[in-house]
């Protein structure tokens, strides 16, 4: 198999014997063998052709997107087993980071849930207004742990992004936060295509960019329906509702426990 395949390689195609290229056997069955080999190739390719220097990491929030052990099975023809399995998701959590990639997209298609957010749900968070320059721009609501974000994207913008009508450079300096504002843009191809602007409050740091970053996908969904799915698929849509774990009565924290003591 080669990288050009990717786009027309349904799940049915695998072959039932497949030769083993590599030194250690990820499954039994071989055709899960050539599915994780695939996807092991395409993931590193993919890495040197974005100039990355680390794999992208496995994203377990993105876990619910797949379909099951029996629906990749059905799909491939075999039984799958969990350890498999496990190992498939984890290939699959890292390649929705090259989502962007139409070939990456239309092969990861293949082992998604057919449940999408419909647009029903979206426009209760999401109002679309027309500026007196004729630019289209969306008011989006949006959330992480405790805060809440209200985002403005307006369209044949610059790439400019305020929070709190300061530049966010100045707000959020680590990468890695950025890197999560930038995420709704890079996944659809529309970088420096829309000004930004969101008022927020509470939270710290991966809260304020959580909040953003939900704020913007839920915007770009209505304004941009064509990008619905590929923002749906990698996460982007659904609020992450981690938070921080209450501390129990009677204890130190939400875990931890004194020392117990007989007398």
């Amino acid at each position: 198999m080669r990288y050009s395949d990717i786009s027309v390689l349904p799940p049915d195609k695998l072959s039932s014997t497949s030769v083993l290229t590599k030194g250690s056997a990820f499954a039994r069955n071989p055709k899960a063998n050539e599915l994780l080999h695939f996807m092991d190739d395409t993931l590193h390719k993919l890495a040197i052709q974005h100039k990355v220097t680390v794999l992208p990491p496995n994203e377990k929030n993105l876990r619910d997107m797949w379909k099951s052990a029996k629906g990749i099975g059905e799909l491939l023809g075999v039984e799958i087993a969990n350890p498999t399995y496990i190992s498939i998701v984890k290939r699959l959590n890292q390649l929705a980071h090259f989502m962007h990639v139409k070939d990456v997209n239309e092969f990861l298609m293949h082992f998604t849930r057919a449940q999408f957010i419909t647009n029903d749900k979206l426009k209760q968070d999401v109002q679309i207004f027309k500026g007196e320059n004729g630019k289209w721009f969306a008011v989006a609501k949006g959330g992480r742990k405790s805060c809440k974000a209200e985002v403005t994207i307006v369209e044949n913008g610059t790439g400019e992004v305020l929070i709190n009508g300061i530049d966010a450079r100045e707000v959020v300096q680590d990468f890695k936060y950025w890197y999560d504002i930038a995420k709704p843009f890079i996944v659809t191809g529309t970088i420096n295509k829309y000004n930004v602007s969101a008022q927020i409050e509470g939270g710290g740091l991966r809260g304020k960019s959580g909040a953003i970053t939900n704020g913007i996908s839920k915007a770009l969904a209505i304004l941009r329906p064509e990008f619905q799915t590929i923002l749906y698929q990698s996460g982007l849509l659904i609020r992450d509702p981690r938070m921080k774990e209450r501390k129990k009565p009677g204890q130190p924290g939400a875990r931890k426990k004194f020392k117990w003591v007989k007398r």
